[in-house]
């Protein structure tokens, strides 16, 4: 377990903070926030809702700045808390899988997991979107436990938390009881209703600061899904939620198609086709009801034209598990045939090619498929500005009506938001900025033809003759002209 977890800490820190995973706009709210919080420059009341984009749970901004007081309020201890929750969720994972399909199903459905494209990719991001997998995850592993009623008293507390970040942890509470009730752990009646009723009070104790802001927090659910929509395309997102592991359209956050390995996706179906059929099973009854119901209340409901892999990220670790159930059964009718030593060999040989596809697939993302988000311009002029001197003034001219946005946010998560003169178009205070600068320095100018692009050169060529122009990626998208 503990190699297992340091494979994952060590996929995400090796380029954590690399320039290829910068200049996401959205993601760069949740540095502000995390960011205000860290630095004391704000306060806010804990159990608030009104945090990034006056949705998200303040408490979700209060774990990501934990990370910043301690590692420093920049990219790095930002998103350290994203790789330390997948992190801790692998270990979870394990233990959960251990408990209910034994040692050599732990170690495929963990390692699966933790090399799994989407999850290693959000765990180099600084979103909350990763944040649901230890508490889901870690709150299934004490549930499957035992019977120990501290255990499930702390099972219910655990999942409670689901309640202060991302919206779709919440389930967590309602994933806990079926888990419980499948094995048994949980009755109507008898010691089972004991049991039951101390997850549930850990569970209340947990929830019983945001029951305060229930018809606020009932409002925000409503307005993040479809549930009173049209029933086809709720019915059609279902379908194609469960099938995310072997089809997706149109990826996207670093993603490609499949968007889980080629030998774990089709292994993730069979796996709930065995699983739904194996009726006896506690276990395998809750594994496929939890990926279907996932599939459905997580990404069915979703608003947008398809689930979106912000949402589906969520069943990951579901996936990684159904796949391991069904290699273990898939090994056992190769155990009968040709004997053990081949089928554990060729199911060892299945794991590490999937898990090693997964690392490579993303990595060929990160650096071939994409740069960086949209346009790739705002990463690029990351790239470029860390090129230089960390005394050097960057003045960043980027085109009147860009889409790339926040970008003194994202330069702030580079350590190089105080040396950043940034602004869209060609004015006044850009003018000032070009008469004022000093070497070292480098002008990054982005606007078109008619934007003043002519006139920012000519004040960079009478102040500084000789120095010229670059082209950073003659060709592509993100080329930036750049003087330095």
């Amino acid at each position: 377990m503990a190699l297992l977890v340091a494979l994952s800490f060590g996929l995400s820190l090796h380029d954590l903070t690399h320039w290829r995973w910068s200049g996401t706009p959205d993601e760069a709210h949740f540095f502000n926030a995390a960011k205000t919080i860290a630095t004391g420059a704000l306060e806010p009341f804990l159990f608030s809702e009104h945090g990034v984009f006056d949705i998200h749970p303040i408490l979700s901004s209060e774990y990501q700045a934990l990370f910043m007081r301690v590692f420093g309020p920049t990219a790095f201890g930002w998103r350290l808390s994203s790789a330390a929750a997948v992190a801790l969720a692998v270990a979870c994972l394990y233990l959960l899988a251990r408990r209910l399909w034994g040692a050599g199903a732990a170690i495929a459905a963990a390692l699966l997991f933790a090399t799994t494209p989407l999850v290693v990719g959000f765990a180099h991001l600084g979103y909350n979107n990763t944040q649901v997998y230890p508490i889901v995850i870690g709150s299934l592993a004490l549930v499957a436990g035992g019977a120990r009623l501290e255990r499930l008293y702390l099972a219910g507390f655990v999942a409670g938390l689901g309640f202060y970040t991302f919206y779709p942890a919440r389930l967590a509470p309602l994933l806990g009881l079926l888990l419980g009730f499948f094995l048994g752990v949980f009755a109507i009646r008898g010691d089972g209703r004991r049991r039951a009723l101390a997850f549930v009070c850990g569970c209340v104790l947990s929830i019983a600061p945001a029951v305060m802001l229930l018809p606020e927090s009932l409002d925000k659910v409503s307005a993040l899904t479809n549930l009173g929509g049209d029933p086809s395309v709720i019915a059609a997102h279902w379908l194609k939620a469960v099938l995310y592991p072997v089809y997706f359209e149109n990826p996207h956050h670093f993603q490609w198609t499949p968007i889980v390995d080629p030998i774990s996706g089709p292994l993730c179906l069979l796996g709930l086709i065995l699983c739904m059929a194996n009726g006896r099973s506690g276990a395998d009854r809750f594994l496929a009801s939890a990926y279907l119901l996932s599939a459905l209340l997580v990404g069915a409901t979703s608003h947008h034209e398809r689930p979106p892999l912000t949402r589906l990220l969520f069943l990951s670790p579901f996936a990684a598990m159904l796949a391991a159930v069904a290699l273990q059964r898939v090994t056992g009718v190769v155990d009968r045939r040709v004997g053990r030593s081949p089928a554990r060999a060729g199911a060892a040989l299945l794991v590490a090619f999937a898990a090693l596809w997964g690392v490579l697939e993303l990595q060929y993302n990160v650096r071939y498929r994409y740069h960086g988000c949209g346009d790739g311009t705002t990463t690029e002029a990351v790239r470029i500005a860390s090129t230089m001197p960390p005394n050097a003034k960057i003045v960043y001219l980027q085109r009147s009506g860009s889409t790339m946005l926040m970008v003194d946010s994202v330069f702030d998560q580079y350590g190089m938001a105080e040396r950043l003169i940034y602004g869209q178009g060609f004015d006044d205070e850009a003018k000032r900025a070009l008469e004022e600068i000093e070497p070292p320095y480098i002008v990054i100018n982005a606007l078109e033809d008619g934007e003043g692009r002519k006139a920012i050169e000519a004040i960079v060529e009478r102040r500084f003759p000789g120095r010229g122009w670059e082209e950073s990626a003659p060709g592509q998208p993100w080329n930036l002209r750049y003087s330095r």
